[in-house]
């Protein structure tokens, strides 16, 4: 190279960053010349078996879903959609294209007036109120919006909710077109003025507070009216679906086997993965004719009923179904339950262990109630006690259950019975606003350490006619809320190279990534059986910097956790650092409750790790269990 009248000779050296994985190492494995499974390489492939379609679909994790379906309305805002599920294994038959339907909620893409009024179930147009409004901030915070009334449609997300149009006072900006600079008209306008003469809109509700809409990580707000906003489609809804919304969903996500066939390959016939261009760069190949054949096993075709089907033989170890007892009567007899036609029949039988209740109470909260609201409401508390006592509760004919009538502060009620030594607080809401059952157990449960039992009041005159049929789900939760144990479960008939000296333990696990914000942490939650039954239980809850233990007591300890969280950007962190200090505090609690034995089995389930993150997973965690139980054994 020639530079400044002299020649210069410069060496290029290409470094690849990029990892390499052989493909080599798959075939490998599936001819057990290898004995680490090749995660990485079969994860490469299933990104590229995903990409086509995330051009084409709308992809949430390994889900897709046509983004020209209509959604069926659940009525609250959220609709349900149907696609499928797909993901890559690798077996040591090969690997495996995993195909499936899947159907998951949305929020539907309308008008954000519209939305709040069927999310809310009541018409806001006739007014927000704050402490509304901030319970509704609460749910929906950093729900994505778009402007409706601009040339182009502008993302934004909720952020939260500012005054009403016709009060929120502003000073506009003005760009000057010659110097580009923004200078201020010093002239101060409300919202509502603002958009009649900049955009010639005239707000139909300008009484409603406008929303604090904010774009990207900026903290500018930017105050707009809620009717020139609407929800931007294909937005998950993680709101739990209430019983009429799980009936319906429930008839339409099962579907016969053969229906079920047919649909899958459908969706096969619609991929038409020997037409992808990424596939085609590896040579991959999928032949959907394979799909019901299992190599060196035989397909059998019988005739039954005069049709035609396919039965695959294969060598499997069927489970003996486990064990659930329960007493019998009105002495302390046990009775093994057995299932009959898929179900097991525990509503004759009272509850292995029940407690014994010395003082309750019964709280309505909500709209002021009516005659006939009333009479609701002692006909319920007049006949619980009578039911309670069938599943084996132990209560004194004279302890009545009164019923206190709250239209205002829910805390007043709940301390006036934490006061009195309540054991349990039954509380029947009646309130359009959702965040009244999260004050119910926040005041309940943390700040005064009294246990809660929320009844909705729909759901209960619903019921009414039918009342032992509700409390029998009902008793359940309150029988365990007390201490008491439903059913005992004897795993150890289904499990294998089981003896009766055997101390099993429990542990289930799991991390939430919120999906829609970038300054929330992931919550790692631990759950693990705490006494022999495997029918009590504790968790613990861990989030950034805090390691929250939750106990089944009612107090809450809180430890501070090595872990570094980024204060900038997102980290989605699957791996549970905290593990071990998580798992030796269970071990602890489940001591506690055995007489200080030890269990000598664990049996610990795991949630959330996809084929890319196993490996790394499975290695950290695994010592991290080995590790409390170490400490725990040593301590001992």
């Amino acid at each position: 190279m020639e530079r400044d009248a002299q020649m210069r000779t410069f060496q290029l050296t290409i470094k690849n960053l990029v990892r390499q994985e052989k493909m080599k190492n798959i075939l490998k494995f599936v001819n057990k010349e290898l004995h680490t499974r090749p995660r990485e390489a079969v994860r490469v492939i299933e990104t590229l078996f995903k990409q086509r379609a995330r051009n084409e679909l709308v992809c949430v994790k390994n889900q897709f879903y046509n983004r020209k379906q209509m959604l069926d309305d659940l009525q609250d805002g959220r609709g349900m959609a149907k696609g499928f599920y797909q993901a890559l294994f690798l077996t040591r038959l090969g690997p495996t294209l995993n195909v499936n339907l899947t159907f998951t909620c949305f929020y539907m893409p309308m008008n954000f007036i519209q939305f709040a009024c069927q999310y809310l179930r009541e018409d806001i147009t006739k007014g927000l109120p704050d402490y509304k409004a901030k319970a509704f901030r609460q749910i929906i915070r950093d729900l994505l919006i778009e402007t409706e009334h601009t040339t182009r449609n502008i993302r934004y997300k909720l952020h939260g909710f500012g005054r009403p149009a016709n009060k929120l006072g502003f000073t506009p900006r003005e760009t000057n077109e010659e110097t580009s600079d923004v200078a201020s008209t010093l002239q101060e306008i409300t919202v509502e003025k603002y958009f009649e003469q900049k955009y010639n809109i005239k707000l139909k509700y300008p009484d409603l507070p406008c929303i604090d809409a904010r774009s990207g990580s900026t903290k500018r707000a930017n105050y707009l009216p809620m009717e020139v906003i609407k929800v931007v489609e294909w937005q998950r809804a993680l709101k739990p679906l209430d019983t009429t919304q799980r009936a319906r969903i429930t008839n339409k996500s099962i579907i016969k086997p053969d229906q079920r066939y047919k649909e899958i390959m459908n969706i096969m016939d619609f991929r038409d993965f020997e037409k992808d261009p990424y596939l085609k760069q590896l040579n991959i190949h999928v032949d959907k004719r394979e799909m019901l054949q299992i190599k060196g096993i035989h397909l059998l075709e019988i005739d039954f009923d005069y049709k035609l089907s396919l039965i695959i033989c294969f060598s499997a170890r069927i489970l003996n179904p486990p064990e659930i007892r329960f007493r019998q009567g009105q002495g302390q007899n046990e009775i093994v339950e057995s299932v009959n036609i898929g179900k097991w029949r525990i509503g004759r039988n009272r509850f292995y262990r029940a407690p014994e209740i010395k003082s309750w109470g019964l709280i309505y909260y909500g709209h002021h109630p009516n005659k006939q609201m009333n009479k609701t409401i002692n006909d319920f508390a007049n006949q619980l006690p009578e039911l309670l006592r069938r599943k084996g509760f132990i209560i004194r004919p004279d302890l009545k259950l009164v019923p206190i009538i709250e239209t205002s502060n829910i805390e007043n009620s709940l301390t006036e019975g934490s006061e009195k030594g309540w054991q349990l607080a039954i509380v029947i809401l009646n309130t359009n606003a959702s965040q009244s059952y999260n004050d119910v157990k926040q005041i309940g449960h943390q700040k005064l350490g009294l246990r809660t039992q929320c009844i909705d009041w729909k759901t209960l005159c619903i019921n009414m006619d039918k009342l032992h049929m509700y409390v029998e789900n009902l008793s359940q939760k309150i029988n365990v809320k007390l201490g008491g144990i439903n059913s005992i479960v004897c795993t150890k008939l289904a499990l294998t190279r089981s003896s009766q000296n055997d101390l099993f333990m429990f542990f289930g696990a799991d991390v939430t990534h919120s999906t829609s914000s970038t300054d929330r942490p992931s919550v790692a939650a631990v759950v693990a059986s705490r006494e022999l039954t495997s029918s009590l239980y504790a968790a613990r809850f861990c989030e950034r910097k805090l390691l929250i233990i939750v106990p089944h007591s009612d107090h809450i300890y809180c430890f501070v956790s090595p872990t570094e969280y980024p204060k900038k950007g997102r980290c989605s962190i699957e791996i549970i650092k905290e593990l071990d200090k998580m798992v030796e505090d269970l071990l602890r609690v489940f001591a506690g409750t055995c007489n200080g034995y030890l269990p000598n089995k664990i049996v610990f389930y795991r949630d959330g790790v996809d084929e890319g993150h196993f490996e790394k997973v499975l290695g950290n965690e695994v010592n991290k269990i080995k590790e409390a139980c170490r400490s725990k054994f040593l301590s001992c």
